[in-house]
């Protein structure tokens, strides 16, 4: 199964899930549709969504030419689809949360310290599956949308409960950064404010993606495993400073240059001969394609290798012990079929 179909196969899973939330949902009754079951049915639906995203823009890259213009995920839409089921059950859910709170609504509760507050509302927060953000600037720009997404634009938390879930999810340097925050309402702002000014540098971030691509790793094997960790690593940072406002549709000729020369010895002879008499510079897009051709092909290949290899190995194992079993015994005293230390002759 190729990259993109096993992609696929995962992305058709996470969108069906998103398209069933809100009629299962329903389901519940509205005696069931408590504030905590919403809120919770509401973080599952984000996290499934966010991965649904970055699913969609690694289809996007592992697609070619010919599967966008053909592949029914492209033609018919199916991401804006689901986009649409996700909104319109964040929508629904969001509406229950709203009337909760119309119908409960919070007393003011000025004698109440807010470390008080925090505590008793961090007991029944719904956990989210956010990865954690260690200070590393690569990870940052991923990390802040996420958060941005799932918890700093979501109007049903309070900043109390934002803070919560900032100081859960930051770790390392990151953590360091915020250690003299208490967690309070208001320190929210100020906590998310300290990891902007410190990591949305975007002059540290053009950098550090510039480097993955002059750090990429030099082949000295054939395999598809390898080629397809040299194309992610270059298509993930070309896509990161694309995000950044860099021009890297005019960068075909140097991207060339850099990964072909990290191709091994194979592969980039392979690359030559495609070129052929070609007398232009290709295109990166080239490059890519020819990539992912390679891989589909090591794909099909190895596993046969393997099989082929495998079985050669059992039958020379299996003719060694035949050839072992039938080789006749000769005693060296009387030549009779059987051992010496079997000889009767021999032991009297």
């Amino acid at each position: 199964m190729s990259s993109f179909d096993e992609l696929m196969s995962l992305q058709n899973m996470e969108m069906g899930v998103v398209s069933r939330t809100l009629t299962n949902f329903k389901k519940l009754g509205q005696a069931k549709m408590t504030r905590a079951v919403t809120r919770q049915r509401l973080a599952t639906l984000k996290e499934t969504y966010a991965r649904c995203k970055e699913l969609d823009c690694r289809l996007t890259l592992a697609a070619d030419e010919k599967i966008t213009t053909i592949h029914a995920y492209f033609t018919q839409n199916y991401f804006l689809k689901c986009e649409e089921y996700y909104h319109e059950a964040s929508d629904y859910m969001a509406e229950v949360l709203e009337c909760h709170e119309v119908s409960n609504p919070t007393p003011a509760a000025h004698d109440v310290s807010d470390l008080n507050r925090s505590f008793r509302s961090s007991s029944h927060l719904p956990r989210i599956n956010l990865p954690t953000f260690d200070g590393n600037f690569d990870m940052w720009k991923s990390f802040r949308d996420k958060f941005k997404s799932m918890i700093h634009d979501d109007q049903s938390l309070t900043n109390v409960e934002r803070m919560h879930y900032l100081c859960s999810y930051v770790k390392g340097d990151a953590s360091n950064a915020l250690d003299h925050l208490a967690v309070t309402n208001d320190n929210f702002g100020i906590a998310w404010n300290i990891l902007v000014s410190r990591y949305d540098n975007k002059r540290r971030l053009i950098t550090t993606h510039l480097q993955s691509l002059f750090n990429l790793p030099s082949l000295a094997t054939k395999t598809s495993k390898d080629l397809r960790t040299l194309r992610d690593q270059t298509n993930k940072a070309i896509q990161a400073l694309s995000n950044l406002g860099r021009a890297t549709e005019h960068w075909d000729d140097w991207l060339v240059f850099l990964v072909s020369r990290k191709l091994d010895k194979s592969s980039r002879k392979a690359w030559e001969l495609k070129l052929g008499d070609t007398v232009e510079y290709p295109r990166y897009r080239e490059l890519e394609q020819f990539l992912a051709s390679r891989i589909r092909a090591l794909d099909a290949i190895t596993p046969a290798n393997a099989s082929e290899k495998t079985t050669t190995t059992s039958k020379k194992k299996t003719l060694a012990l035949h050839t072992a079993s039938t080789v006749p015994f000769s005693c060296a005293l009387c030549k009779a079929n059987h051992l010496l230390y079997q000889c009767s002759t021999f032991l009297k």
